[in-house]
């Protein structure tokens, strides 16, 4: 955990040394600094670091040594399959796939806090506190997924509409769950007010309350036995549960500083759109991570939607004067850090990112093989 615990010291010190929300220069270079130790981390992370990385170690392997290669023969997507496929004739050690994803990830969620976040200091910082970060050593294709969507949405925010859609394109490629996104652009057209905040609230209650119905009607409508391991629920079931309390706790104080609004605000439609599309988002984020406590399969789709919350938080935190503010943030902080240490202590294996291991070996060779 050490190395993740002295990257949330630096970031706030870096902070305070550099002050990046004052210059361009500054914010550049503070996101390159604080986003390339993550990279370097995630880079030269051994094969160990993550419950589901060996699993994308063996497909690398396999996928890379099969003679008659085809994209039916494999269970992922076609675009994980031609990445491991390409990254093989480049090297056979499987610590290239880990490097080039790492680096990915790690950098389209730089790029993005660096282009639209309101504090670049804070949503790097809740980008490891929040476990983001170490998520992402786990669930490889979702991430990288994640990735292409951060991406997309800032072209998205820029009306760019054609590499948005692309972006989103290629993040289905890596996940097929991605497809669920454009449904909250979609919503972007509907105006959040309180009697939509009570729908969310209602249908929240009644999907976790009802999980296993609704399990029970996607099992059967996707032909399966179980969309899940019930051995493995059982004992993650607590740890969903302080999971669900963390995100009421991040969506409660959010919607305090960012409340729905009673009417149509005039003069500020693009900001009114981006609001009560974090609003919305909020909303998914709880609901889907509710239905997670009993359905983790499902639990899932709701790291598309708290990734955008690094984004979110210095939005609501911006009408906020000045030394205020600074308290808020701070308290927002220390919530995000709690619940990083809650997890890391107690349910390690949740990502399986703690203990963390390099294995400098392994990419050296992944350089030797570069270079001869």
């Amino acid at each position: 955990m050490l190395p993740y615990l002295a990257i949330l010291a630096f970031i706030p010190l870096a902070a305070i040394a550099f002050r990046p929300q004052y210059d361009k220069g500054i914010r550049i270079l503070y996101c390159w600094i604080v986003f390339g130790m993550l990279a370097f981390l995630a880079m030269v992370r051994s094969s160990a670091v993550g419950i589901d990385t060996q699993q994308f170690v063996d497909a690398y392997r396999a996928i890379g040594e099969d003679p008659s290669f085809s994209f039916s023969t494999y269970r992922y997507e076609h675009g994980f399959t031609l990445l491991c496929r390409l990254l093989y004739q480049i090297s056979p050690d499987s610590q290239l796939l880990l490097m080039v994803t790492g680096a990915f990830v790690v950098f389209s969620i730089g790029y993005t806090v660096y282009a639209l976040s309101m504090d670049v200091a804070l949503s790097a910082f809740l980008f490891v506190a929040m476990t983001n970060y170490t998520l992402y050593l786990n669930a490889m294709r979702q991430a990288i997924a994640i990735g292409f969507i951060m991406l997309g949405y800032c072209c998205f925010i820029r009306r760019k509409w054609i590499p948005a859609v692309f972006l989103l394109f290629c993040a289905t490629e890596f996940h097929q769950s991605a497809w669920l996104l454009p449904l909250c652009l979609v919503m972007t057209l509907l105006a959040f007010t309180w009697r939509t905040l009570i729908f969310y609230v209602i249908a929240t209650l009644v999907c976790f309350v009802g999980s296993a119905q609704v399990s029970a009607l996607i099992t059967s409508f996707l032909g399966k036995e179980r969309l899940y391991d019930p051995t493995f629920m059982g004992a993650n079931y607590f740890g969903a549960l302080i999971r669900l309390l963390f995100t009421l706790t991040i969506v409660t104080l959010c919607f305090f500083y960012m409340p729905p609004q009673s009417r149509r605000s005039h003069g500020q439609c693009d900001v009114s759109q981006v609001v009560r599309l974090y609003q919305h988002i909020l909303m998914l984020w709880l609901l889907f991570t509710a239905i997670g406590v009993r359905v983790e399969i499902l639990g899932r789709l709701s790291y598309y939607f708290g990734a955008m919350v690094i984004l979110i938080i210095p939005q609501a935190l911006s009408k906020v004067s000045s030394p205020e503010k600074t308290y808020v943030s701070v308290g927002f902080g220390g919530v995000c850090l709690a619940y990083f240490l809650i997890i890391g202590i107690a349910r390690p294996e949740w990502h399986g990112a703690i203990p963390y291991h390099a294995d400098f070996e392994a990419v050296a060779n992944v350089f030797k093989d570069i270079i001869c």
